[in-house]
């Protein structure tokens, strides 16, 4: 009985440092997704107006998700993953002229491994 009371000791323990840690951390993870999720927003409608004119788009971009946006539903996700790829190669200074999402991360880049991870998921559905 002893061992159980130490165990649930620890784990209460353990339970309040973690939410310490929540309260202090969860703000900034919360601003970081609004900044990303408002990176997107402006790329995907600079994508948008680029693609209305028939302006080029970068080769890395046409070698992952083609020229241009095909018709329906499919279109609004070629939008969304080229607005992706795009934030994604704008947060970590992705440069390569041909791979659009350049080399992979290593996976203890536990945030950006998720996103490349995400991306490359998103580029496999839209080849279906």
């Amino acid at each position: 009985m002893e061992l159980t009371r130490q165990e649930a000791e620890s784990a209460s323990g353990r339970i309040a440092a973690d939410d310490e840690l929540h309260a202090v951390h969860d703000p900034a993870i919360s601003s970081g997704d609004e900044a990303r999720a408002r990176l997107r927003q402006l790329i995907r409608q600079r994508v948008a107006a680029a693609v209305g004119e028939s302006a080029l788009l970068p080769r890395w971009l046409n070698r992952a998700v083609g020229y241009s946006p095909p018709s329906g539903q499919k279109g609004a996700a070629w939008m969304d993953t080229a607005a992706s790829i795009a934030a994604y190669r704008v947060t970590y200074d992705v440069t390569d002229p041909v791979d659009a999402l350049g080399a992979p991360p290593r996976t203890d880049q536990r945030g950006q491994h998720a996103w490349y991870e995400d991306l490359r998921e998103q580029l496999r559905a839209l080849a279906l």
